[in-house]
């Protein structure tokens, strides 16, 4: 740090522009302030707290998602999540909205998406979910089971409609049987591949989302002495909890 100090303030000094100067200037706009001292720069946050140099650029990031969070929530549109019913003369489709049963106790009574079509007289229940890799068929069939009294709550309050309870079940990894090519086709028609490949990037977005905020959340209970490699089986283990339940992540 102090070379590269003694080296900016010699081109400052030609008319050029200092990059420490320019980091020091990032950080205000988040309410921090930057002190780049050798050989311990540090960080100062609003209230007053001292953040070590190793730790500055998890704060930045932090502060840069918060910032963008709240201007997403405080504009006035739905943003990724869709209206909950959607209206017209052929068509009505109902997203995350449970069906209270009148012929029976229905316990899962809220599927994901729902369509009716009264035109072509069918009653669409979409489901989705998207497991661990060696789950995916186990789940297809849960899901079927699961909302079987739904369906026959469906057939009493749509009398001469066909219930046809659609599963989009991708993996964690972005994977699907060839039985979700099958239902897409029926759905969306030529828009399958399309839609599918929209699918399968936002599995593997959340899938990545979910192991970097492990890998950094994990890095900063291992430099606090928290965390520990077992160097038997390689796997990181918490002082406190002792050894995690892998298997039982894999639903």
């Amino acid at each position: 740090m102090k070379m590269v100090r003694d080296f900016e303030e010699g081109v400052e000094s030609m008319g050029h522009q200092a990059l420490t100067k320019e980091a020091a200037v990032y950080p205000k706009e988040y309410g921090l302030q930057l002190q780049l001292e050798y050989t311990d720069p540090v960080c100062v946050t609003e209230d007053g707290e001292m953040i070590p140099g190793k730790k500055v650029k998890n704060l930045l990031k932090r502060q840069q998602e918060s910032r963008i969070t709240e201007e997403v929530r405080e504009q006035r549109w739905h943003g990724k999540w869709p209206q909950s019913v959607f209206e017209t003369a052929e068509v009505q489709a109902y997203w995350d909205v449970p069906v209270y049963g009148e012929y029976q106790e229905l316990r899962a009574d809220r599927v994901d998406n729902r369509i009716v079509n009264n035109r072509d007289e069918q009653v669409i229940p979409l489901e989705m979910s998207c497991p661990w890799v060696s789950n995916r068929d186990k789940k297809t069939s849960e899901k079927t089971m699961k909302y079987a009294p739904l369906r026959w709550e469906l057939k009493q309050r749509y009398p001469g409609y066909e219930i046809n309870q659609c599963n989009i079940i991708l993996d964690v990894l972005g994977g699907w049987s060839k039985d979700l090519d099958v239902t897409l086709q029926k759905l969306v028609g030529s828009k399958a591949k399309g839609v599918l490949k929209k699918m399968q990037k936002a599995c593997l977005s959340g899938t990545l989302n979910i192991v970097r905020t492990f890998k950094v959340s994990a890095a900063e209970e291992l430099n606090q002495g928290q965390l520990r490699t077992n160097p038997a089986s390689g796997r990181v283990e918490d002082l406190n909890l002792g050894t995690p339940d892998y298997d039982s992540l894999k639903d």
